[in-house]
């Protein structure tokens, strides 16, 4: 009886480990065939705003740490892709924390990009979420983002760009945005960046925070978006995730049941 408790009990916090932690790579480009243009492949469409010149690639890099298949720029002109986002996103938890980032390549050399935005859609401007690193003539080594009104009730409708420290060689950034849930379905965005190949445990949090309009339903908002790429010569991008872990006190109440469970099976034993 007690064996049959405690395997009952590890079930239901397996059970609610699995309701409750979310940590999704929603997109990793590993269904692609590699050496073939983007465009075509495995359901991506040429989305304008440049020569359709991106790829997808298994060829090593210096300092790329993507692994499988991955998008490529082109070796010329800019580069733009669209591919639907999977469409079932009910499992976000209104009001609770979640993250949202991307694989980046900072190759230190002018005129790279690799750019990816989540929720890009020509009916959904105002949920845009556009991010990565970018190497031009203008702002070399920096961070972009583009946010729309839905993200961002401040600045929007222009970029935002950062410096990054200048590496003496390339590097693999996870670029993205940490979103803190304030009560009501208005959350605070923090853009961040991590250096992978450096010091993959340290977050470097960049700008000021900000806070978005109210967002009633994240599973509705993230359901209707679009992936959107903009490319240029050695971009690369890879491993687009949205994450969302529990609230301490979810965590809290499922040790609590669990010790429950036990402490009963303890009893009924004795």
């Amino acid at each position: 009886m007690l064996k049959k408790l405690i395997t009952l009990a590890m079930a239901v916090a397996a059970l609610g480990f699995a309701a409750n932690i979310q940590a999704n790579t929603i997109y990793d480009f590993n269904g692609l065939t590699p050496g073939v243009a983007l465009t075509g492949n495995g359901g991506w469409t040429y989305g304008g705003g440049g020569t359709d010149l991106a790829t997808a690639s298994n060829t090593a890099a210096t300092g790329w740490l993507g692994t499988g298949v991955y998008a490529q720029a082109g070796a010329s002109g800019g580069t733009a892709a669209n591919y639907a986002l999977p469409n079932d996103f009910n499992w976000l938890v209104d009001n609770q924390d979640f993250d949202v980032s991307i694989l980046s390549y900072d190759t230190t050399a002018t005129g790279d990009f690799g750019l990816v935005a989540l929720q890009s859609d020509p009916n959904l401007g105002d949920r845009q979420m556009l991010f990565g690193v970018a190497e031009d003539q203008w702002q070399a080594h920096t961070l972009k983002f583009w946010t729309g009104a839905i993200w961002n009730s401040g600045i929007v409708g222009s970029w935002q760009a950062y410096a990054l420290p200048t590496f003496t060689a390339p590097k693999t950034l996870r670029v993205g945005n940490h979103f803190t849930a304030k009560g009501g379905g208005v959350y605070e965005m923090q853009r961040y960046y991590i250096n992978m190949s450096d010091d993959p445990s340290t977050v470097v949090n960049i700008g000021t925070p900000y806070t978005s309009q109210v967002i009633p339903d994240l599973g509705a908002v993230w359901g209707a978006g679009r992936y959107f790429l903009y490319m240029n010569l050695a971009g690369k991008v890879d491993d687009i995730r949205i994450d969302q872990v529990p609230e301490p006190s979810t965590l809290a109440l499922l040790a609590c049941g669990l010790i429950g469970l036990l402490a009963y099976a303890w009893r009924k034993r004795k």
